[in-house]
This record gives structure tokens, sequence and C-alpha cells, in this order.
């Protein structure tokens, strides 16, 4: 029995090891996405980005119908990445009006 609990120890310290490096490689994932991301949003002009956010994210908005932000009001720094100190995809700035369904 007590050859079968120090296994079972084992087992949990190498799934503990492992998980470690997950999160690491999780955590490296989401810096380098955020860099690509950065990247690409200081390669687009304002209007393209502007046109990007209408078109990928006010369809899903539920005040599609009740906004009244125009195209020309958004922010400048519209769909700019933020980093996630989660390891998480990073999320990009919106218009402050945003919800998902």
């Amino acid at each position: 029995m007590l050859d079968e609990l120090m296994l079972e120890i084992s087992r949990c310290e190498e799934y503990k090891k492992q998980n470690e490096y997950l999160k690491a490689d999780k955590l490296k994932m989401s810096e380098k996405l955020y860099e690509l991301m950065l990247e690409k949003y200081n390669n687009t002009p304002y209007e393209e980005r502007a046109r990007l956010f209408e078109n990928e994210s006010c369809k899903c908005c539920r005040n599609k119908y009740y906004c009244e932000i125009e195209l020309n009001e958004l922010p400048e720094d519209i769909m700019k990445p933020i980093p996630s100190c989660n390891g998480w995809i990073p999320t990009t700035t919106g218009c402050g009006g945003f919800e998902w369904d």
C-alpha cells in the first residue's frame, strides 16, 4: 500500500511539472500572438481598422440597432491589441459600447 502511495505521489509530481511547462508555453504563445497582432495594428491605417471593426464586431453587438457611434467617431486606437497576463488570446480595443450576445 505504501508503494502505491509513493507511485501516486511521483505521478502527481510529473503531472505538476507537465502542467507548469504547458502554462509557460501558453504564455509564450500569447506573447507572440500579441506581438504579431501589434505589428498588424501598426501597419494598418485607421480607416481600414474602423471598417474591420464594423464588419467583425458591430454585427455581433446587442446594441447594433441602437448604436449611435458613427464610423468616424471610433477611437483612434480601435482594434489595438491588449496583452493578456493569463496566457489567453489578446483582446482588442473596441468602441466602448460593444456587447456580446
